[in-house]
This record gives structure tokens, C-alpha cells and sequence, in this order.
């Protein structure tokens, strides 16, 4: 390279060395915070109405997840029951998947006997219909990052509570 050549490229690098860290930085300063957007009206859990509230319980476990899930009276003509599930603090996972799992234990895996129930977005409550063997054996819902590939918790439903509300209240 001759020496014009190279004094050029030398004074170009100080400069790139300089501005490049610069403008990335104002980058970052003038973003926008990301909107925290709520589904449209049409796809949104409604409030719920309290005489369809079974049971109300608040989960908090060891991995950070804080629940708060609430047992609702089958709908009229079904014999399912229906949970509302809402994260009380955002786990910051993308997409977590909700299964019931059949069984006295929490599962810890996801098996080909696994329900699922859908997914929960965000702090924003779902609603699930629970398959019907759930009114009669006891059950746990796991949450599966699909991302991670990995199940974050396992939560054990109160089923003696459940069956013997439900049959209260029929």
C-alpha cells in the first residue's frame, strides 16, 4: 500500500472508531420503550363472574413463576370444568405452554398422555377447558417453555376440593 493510501485509511479508522460507538449509543437512547399490548376485545378473557368461582388459589413456587388460578363451574350443557390462569409476574419466556397431566404427582415431562390446554401470553389471564377425566382423577398443569424446550413448573390442582365443590354445586 503507498503512503497516501495508508494515511487515508488510517485517518477513516479513527474516524469509524469514533462515531460508530457514538451512534450506537444515540440508537439506544432513541428507541421507543416496547408497547405492551393487550389482545383485541374480541379475543380477551372476560371478567369473571364470581358465582361461577369454584376454587381461587395462589401459587407462588420456587422457579419464579406466581400464579394465580381460579376453578370455574362447568358451562351449562357440559360436564368440563374451566380454569383462568393469569402470571401474577411476567416470567419473560416468549410462549409458555399449558398441559394437565393425569396423576397424584407433579409431573416433571411432558408425555404422550399429556393435555394441552394452550398457551399463556404475558401477565394476561387465560381460560382453559379441562378435559373431562379431570372432574374425576386428580391432576397437575405443567408449564413448558417452548423456546427452552424445558418445563418451567408443575402446579398440583386441589382435586378433592374441586369434585367436592363441583358436586356442591349441582
Amino acid at each position: 500500500m503507498i503512503r497516501p493510501l495508508r494515511q487515508r485509511h488510517r485517518v477513516s479508522m479513527v474516524i469509524l472508531a469514533l462515531t460508530v460507538p457514538a451512534l450506537f449509543v444515540a440508537g439506544l437512547l432513541a428507541r421507543r420503550p416496547m408497547p405492551a399490548t393487550a389482545l383485541p376485545p374480541a379475543l380477551s378473557v372476560p371478567e369473571l363472574d364470581p358465582s361461577q368461582v369454584l376454587i381461587s388459589q395462589l401459587k407462588s413456587t420456587g422457579d419464579g413463576l406466581a400464579l394465580s388460578i381460579t376453578t370455574l363451574k362447568p358451562e351449562p350443557g357440559s360436564d368440563r370444568l374451566r380454569l383462568s390462569v393469569r402470571l401474577i409476574a411476567d416470567p419473560k419466556l416468549p410462549e409458555l405452554l399449558v398441559y394437565w397431566h393425569a396423576g397424584s404427582a407433579p409431573a416433571t415431562a411432558i408425555e404422550d398422555e399429556s393435555y394441552l390446554l394452550g398457551t399463556l401470553i404475558g401477565t394476561a389471564p387465560a381460560s382453559f377447558q379441562l378435559p373431562e377425566q379431570a372432574s374425576t382423577e386428580p391432576g397437575s398443569l405443567i408449564f413448558f417453555s417452548l423456546a427452552q424446550q424445558v418445563v418451567v413448573d408443575s402446579v398440583a390442582l386441589r382435586q378433592a376440593e374441586i369434585a367436592a365443590d363441583a358436586g356442591d354445586a349441582s
